[in-house]
């Protein structure tokens, strides 16, 4: 029997939290140790700030800001703050700023395709169908990735954090 509160994932000494938000513009659901959903909620505030600020009677500045409160930046800004080729090599760029933010604001060291996905999604650009053709690219050909720990998974290189510093100055 499994204790109340918890499932087989989190086990008994780990509670279980959940976030959901649905809107005609957004939909979105988080479950988990309350942690990792405290951490989604950071990722996706500035789009329900955005959102819930539109919305008669809601107080923008009554919706809980955690990772402002960490001191860390959200995808939204850290986005903003990079130099973006258009056109050819755009793809390229946005891979090295969603991997520098996952490593540096999130500690997030490897990261996958669903991880990208997520950051595309959030940043409402449309998701690449040739996503992992191009982080092969990334990895043989220009060497600015590593393969990670597991298949699936990737690591920014040396090279690779050196073009993301270039892009976010």
């Amino acid at each position: 029997m499994i204790p109340e509160g918890t499932t087989p994932e989190t086990g008994p000494d780990r509670t279980t939290a959940r976030f959901s938000f649905d809107s005609p513009e957004f939909r979105v659901e988080f479950r988990g140790t309350e942690s990792f959903v405290r951490e989604q909620i950071g990722l996706v505030q500035h789009r329900l700030r955005k959102i819930l600020a539109g919305t008669d009677g809601v107080d923008e500045d009554a919706i809980e800001a955690p990772d402002e409160a960490r001191g860390k930046t959200s995808l939204e800004q850290f986005y903003g703050r990079a130099r973006t080729r258009e056109g050819r090599g755009a793809l390229q760029d946005s891979i090295l700023i969603f991997a520098t933010y996952m490593q540096t604001q999130q500690n997030k060291h490897e990261f996958t395709i669903e991880d990208l996905n997520f950051c595309f999604d959030l940043m409402d650009i449309r998701r690449p169908k040739s996503l992992a053709n191009t982080l092969g690219i990334l990895k043989r050909d220009r060497r600015l990735l590593h393969g990670g720990s597991r298949r699936g998974a990737y690591t920014l290189s040396e090279k690779g954090k050196e073009k993301a510093r270039r892009l976010l100055r």
